[in-house]
């Protein structure tokens, strides 16, 4: 088996904000990345006891994060043992943060129904803990299905939200959705907010910050008072006057710098065909130092079927989306079987993080069905020192 390998050092350029939170755009979900490149760097070792239930992963002492929920109703929680306590607030009812969907054709905010929950993973980089709750939206929206999953890896302090819509309709869909949570610190339920367009949202309160990142790009945000936050993304937000403030009532925009019951939020919008899915992607983290990186992987080949002889080209591209660089990377493409490495053509750094190779492969076997079908499928890894 021939593997063709592209070796590069990368550097993210990307620098510090001003509030000194290394906090910046994450991973792109994407069909040919995997979560286990992203080099996510434990902050406490994991124990053996750690697990995952039907809405619930347990994570045992030592590890920063306790608990972490998700709901029939899509509702979640983070508990996390580094503030000693939950993230959103909860008063004997269900947790108040969760996923808000909205019509941009009429403005109304769709309601969620109660969803099938399901969960997965062994705990591990390669394979996170998982839980997920899927289910149509209520009548008459009921041919939308929203998605929502959770990840996490034990001994991080953070954890990864995955929502999707699939419009199981005959009619394109033009929707806004995303996020909202009101925010709780260790029982305090007051502080400031902190929004950075493009990249995420803050509730803050002291020396402590929790950060909900736009990992996919193109998300809006909303900060401060939790009321108008909630207004903010149940409403028609991105592209509007309103996107990436704060709030200091139900009704008013103002400085994020005042003390009010703090909530944030963030939307993305999209059009989706009949029978497409739209997938964006967040992270909450409680943590300051949100630092990895993040190999984003990708491959293509110039025709999807080849007959005895005929030369294919393949084309690997290698990039690191976190805001960490690192050095002695690697990507690989297996060649399929039958065929050998005829030639390979020189690498091209299209950027200072991304490199990119070609190689051409003959098939030298005769498959057992003619053309062969090709489906490029690539892989990135770091490999340690």
């Amino acid at each position: 088996m021939v593997i063709w390998r592209a070796k590069k050092s990368f550097g993210s350029g990307v620098g510090n904000n001003s509030r000194q939170r290394r906090v910046v755009r994450l991973l792109a979900l994407a069909a040919a990345a995997v979560i286990g490149v992203s080099g996510l760097a434990p902050a406490a070792p994991a124990e053996a006891a750690n697990s995952v239930a039907a809405g619930i992963i347990r994570v045992d002492a030592p590890n920063p994060v306790s608990y972490i929920y998700l709901n029939s109703d899509y509702t979640q929680q983070y508990t996390s043992r580094t503030l000693g306590g939950n993230a959103f607030y909860q008063n004997g009812g269900p947790p108040s943060a969760y996923p808000v969907v909205v019509d941009l054709a009429t403005g109304a905010n769709l309601t969620r129904s109660t969803g099938t929950r399901t969960f997965g993973g062994t705990g591990t980089i390669t394979d996170p803990f998982w839980l997920e709750t899927s289910g149509a939206m209520v009548s008459p929206q009921n041919t939308l299905v929203l998605t929502q999953r959770l990840s996490h890896v034990p001994g991080t302090e953070y954890m990864r939200n995955d929502i999707s819509i699939t419009n199981n309709g005959a009619a394109t869909r033009s929707l806004q959705f995303g996020q909202f949570g009101d925010c709780y610190f260790n029982g305090s339920d007051s502080g400031t907010s902190n929004v950075e367009p493009g990249k995420m949202v803050q509730c803050i309160k002291g020396d402590k910050a929790m950060s909900l990142i736009d990992s996919s790009g193109g998300a809006v945000f909303a900060g401060g008072y939790f009321g108008g936050v909630r207004f903010a993304v149940q409403s028609p937000l991105v592209g509007t006057a309103n996107a990436d403030k704060c709030w200091v009532s139900s009704a008013t925009i103002g400085s994020c710098a005042v003390n009010v019951d703090n909530g944030f939020g963030m939307a993305w919008a999209t059009d989706i065909a009949p029978g497409e899915t739209a997938v964006r992607t967040a992270y909450l983290s409680y943590t300051q130092d949100l630092a990895f990186v993040d190999l984003v992987p990708g491959s293509s080949v110039s025709t999807n079927q080849a007959s005895i002889g005929e030369t294919v080209k393949y084309t690997l591209s290698l990039r690191n989306a976190g805001p960490t660089p690192r050095a002695t990377t690697s990507s690989r493409l297996r060649c399929p079987l039958a065929w050998l490495l005829k030639r390979r053509l020189a690498m091209a750094h299209t950027t200072p993080s991304q490199v990119r190779g070609r190689s051409r492969l003959w098939l030298r076997e005769k498959p057992r069905v003619s053309p062969f079908p090709l489906e490029p499928r690539s892989q990135a890894y770091i490999r340690r020192r």
